[in-house]
Parts: C-alpha cells; sequence; structure tokens
C-alpha cells in the first residue's frame, strides 16, 4: 500500500524537498525553476552516482595495489640482478628503508 502511494505521490514541493535534501545531507540537484521534484528520479540519480563514485574509488585503489605489486617487483628483480640497495633506492628515488624492508 505504502509503494503504491509513493508511487502515484512522487513529486514532492520544491520546499519540501530543499528541507528533506538539508535534513539528510543527501545531495540532491534540485533545480531552482523547479516548482516540484520527482522524489523518484532524484534518488535514483543518487544512487546512480553513488556507484559511480564506488566503482571510480574500487578502480584507483586497484590501480595502486598493482602499482605497488610492481615497484616491489622490480626492486626485488635488481637486487636479485646485483644492484645493491642504496643503487636501487637512488635509482627509484625511493626511502633506503622502504627498499631494505621489501627485500627484508
Amino acid at each position: 500500500m505504502l509503494k503504491k502511494y509513493w508511487l502515484s505521490n512522487s513529486c514532492l514541493p520544491l520546499s519540501t524537498a530543499r528541507l528533506i535534501n538539508e535534513v539528510t545531507k543527501a545531495e540532491l540537484k534540485i533545480e531552482e525553476s523547479e516548482g516540484e521534484i520527482d522524489m523518484c528520479k532524484a534518488i535514483d540519480d543518487m544512487r546512480k552516482e553513488s556507484k559511480a563514485e564506488g566503482i571510480a574509488e574500487g578502480e584507483a585503489k586497484g590501480m595502486a595495489a598493482g602499482e605497488a605489486k610492481n615497484l616491489n617487483q622490480n626492486i626485488k628483480t635488481m637486487y636479485k640482478n646485483g644492484f645493491d640497495v642504496e643503487t636501487i633506492a637512488r635509482a627509484l628515488s625511493l626511502d633506503l628503508g622502504f627498499v631494505k624492508k621489501v627485500l627484508a
């Protein structure tokens, strides 16, 4: 019953939408020219934005993890090929302690 009511009354006066936006900190995009706002669309837009932000964050974390793994592998390969830790740190612009930690 509530779902049926919500679907048939999904438009709210602009002042009500602003109040909900302020109280919930939902950051809904409300056009100033609108007399009312379709809350179903506003919530759907907000969910799509949140999903896109989550995907971007996940991709960034995955890339950072891949770069760290690659850096660690480069350090180990250089060491196996006879480079000393000081040379590796200088060549890769890394802290000497970090290089020693990777090789430990």
